[in-house]
């Protein structure tokens, strides 16, 4: 964290109300480096303190949400891994535990073989579903593999760029049309 204060101001930083440390400043400006060591949101506040030790109301609030979890696959999607009579006409429909993205280095996804580009209109994210609409339906009655591919490892990251630590891969067989 950084900032501009009075003269030599102490400044005390904060998550809520909780104390995270001082740093005394130098001329009109003063940097701390603040470890956050848990996950979930921090809510950061600092209050300057002039030599005499009148204190400044709290600064504005400023929200971090620190994540190093990876988003995962919920199982339970559709269609279901290993489905035996997914409707050949439904959309592909993948949920994860949180919001997801694509890498900025992009990817694509592998229908038997056939590529599709993540950034291709036929790919959608919204919040933490991505949804597959083949432009050309899938045929009755047939095994399908699925894969994600990326150009420098999984294109799958949720919003703070934790990216999946697995390829996804699954297969489904459709049913009668």
């Amino acid at each position: 964290l950084s900032g501009t204060c009075e003269a030599d101001a102490l400044i005390k930083i904060y998550n809520g109300t909780t104390y995270l440390g001082e740093r005394q400043a130098t001329g009109t400006t003063w940097q701390k480096d603040v470890l956050l060591n848990t996950e979930g949101a921090y809510d950061l506040k600092v209050k300057a303190f002039d030599a005499i030790g009148n204190g400044s109301g709290a600064s504005s609030n400023f929200v971090v949400n620190f994540d190093l979890t990876a988003p995962t696959l919920d199982l339970a999607q559709s269609p279901v891994i290993g489905s035996q009579s997914f409707d050949p006409a439904a959309n592909i429909v993948l949920t994860f535990s949180e919001a997801i993205r694509i890498s900025p280095a992009g990817g694509y996804v592998s229908i038997d073989g056939s590529l599709i580009g993540l950034d291709d209109p036929q790919v959608s994210i919204v919040g933490n579903t991505l949804t597959i609409n083949p432009t050309d339906p899938l045929l009755s009655e047939r095994l399908y593999d699925v894969t994600f591919q990326g150009y420098s490892g999984n294109p799958i990251q949720d919003l703070a760029g934790n990216a999946l630590t697995e390829n996804i891969t699954f297969s489904f067989t459709t049913g009668v049309a």
